[in-house]
């Protein structure tokens, strides 16, 4: 089946909107990024505590300064990205 690039922004914006320390959602074809609130005095380390916690439950995500980035490939079905967004999701209640 052949996704369109709405799917993964559709899924990010309806998984991820509003929970704790998320500036801003966005996306660009299959590429997303998650922008947080970073902790005081350590740049960073919420995105990196956040990308290992994903990278411990099977889900690979970059960590970019203050953001997270996703860019799964392009054979990617949509359970898949269900999959990346609710581990995200997860990850980020957990370092909130």
């Amino acid at each position: 089946m052949e996704l369109g690039g709405e799917v993964i922004g559709d899924a990010m914006r309806s998984g991820l909107k509003g929970l704790s320390n998320v500036i801003g959602i966005r996306s660009l074809g299959l590429a997303g990024a998650v922008e947080l609130s970073s902790i005081a005095g350590a740049p960073g380390k919420r995105a990196y505590d956040i990308f290992m916690d994903c990278f411990h439950h099977g889900v690979l995500v970059r960590p970019a300064a203050e953001n997270i980035v996703i860019c799964p490939p392009y054979i990617v079905e949509k359970e898949h990205i269900d999959r990346i967004v609710n581990v995200v999701a997860d990850s980020i209640r957990k370092h909130a």
